[in-house]
C-alpha cells in the first residue's frame, strides 16, 4: 500500500477555511504550543503533587482551546472557541 501520492503538497497545509502556507506564523505557533502542551503533560505524569496535576490540566485545556482558535479562519470561528480573557491573565 502506498502511502504518498509522490506528488508533493507545494508547501501548504490546510487550516479549518483555508490552505495556508506551512511557512505561516499560525502553524508554527500551533506547533510550539503542541510541544508545550506534551511537555506540561509529561511533567504532570512525573508529579505526584494534586495542586500542580489541577494547573497543569487546565493550562493544557486552554493552550489546546488556543491552539483550535489558530486553526480557524476568523469567519468560520465559533464562538466557543475564544478563549475569555480571564482564561489569558491566568496563563500569563
Amino acid at each position: 500500500m502506498r502511502l504518498f501520492t509522490g506528488n508533493g503538497d507545494g508547501g501548504e497545509t490546510d487550516l479549518l477555511g483555508e490552505r495556508v502556507s506551512k511557512h505561516d506564523p499560525r502553524i508554527a505557533l500551533i506547533g510550539a504550543l503542541d510541544e508545550a502542551t506534551s511537555s506540561i503533560g509529561f511533567a504532570r505524569a512525573l508529579s505526584g503533587l494534586e495542586r500542580a496535576n489541577e494547573w497543569s490540566k487546565e493550562t493544557q485545556r486552554d493552550l489546546y482551546q488556543i491552539m483550535a482558535e489558530l486553526a480557524f479562519v476568523d469567519d468560520l470561528r465559533p464562538d466557543a472557541y475564544v478563549l475569555p480573557a480571564e482564561r489569558v491573565t491566568r496563563l500569563e
